[in-house]
C-alpha cells in the first residue's frame, strides 16, 4: 500500500488489453509487444510500445499541470491508441483519453 497523496515519479503505466468479453485484462509490457497485435494493418512493435508509453507519460504530466492550475490533482486517466493510414503510412494517434 501507498499512503494517500502519494506520487509515483515517474507516474506508474499499466496496460489493458480491450476486450470486453474477457473484462478488459492487464498485459505487461512484454506480453503486449510479443503478441504482435495487428491495428490497422500496422503490426504492433517493441518501438511502437514504447512510442505509447513515452507519449502517455507526457500527456499524464501535462494534464497533471493543467489540474494544479484548478487546485486539483490527477490521480489517474485512461487512453486509447489506434492507427491511421495516410496514403500507405501508418501512424500510431490518440484515440481517446479520460481524466480524473
Amino acid at each position: 500500500h501507498v499512503k494517500e497523496g502519494y506520487r509515483f515519479a515517474p507516474p506508474k503505466l499499466e496496460t489493458f488489453y480491450k476486450d470486453d468479453a474477457n473484462h478488459d485484462p492487464f498485459w505487461s509490457y512484454e506480453t503486449l509487444i510479443e503478441a504482435k497485435l495487428e491495428a490497422n494493418g500496422l503490426v504492433i512493435s517493441k518501438e511502437h510500445v514504447q512510442e505509447m508509453y513515452t507519449l502517455t507519460q507526457t500527456i499524464f504530466e501535462l494534464l497533471e499541470r493543467v489540474w494544479q492550475t484548478a487546485n486539483h490533482s490527477l490521480i489517474d486517466m485512461k487512453i486509447e491508441y489506434g492507427v491511421i493510414d495516410e496514403n500507405g503510412k501508418k501512424t500510431i494517434v490518440l484515440g481517446d483519453v479520460i481524466d480524473n
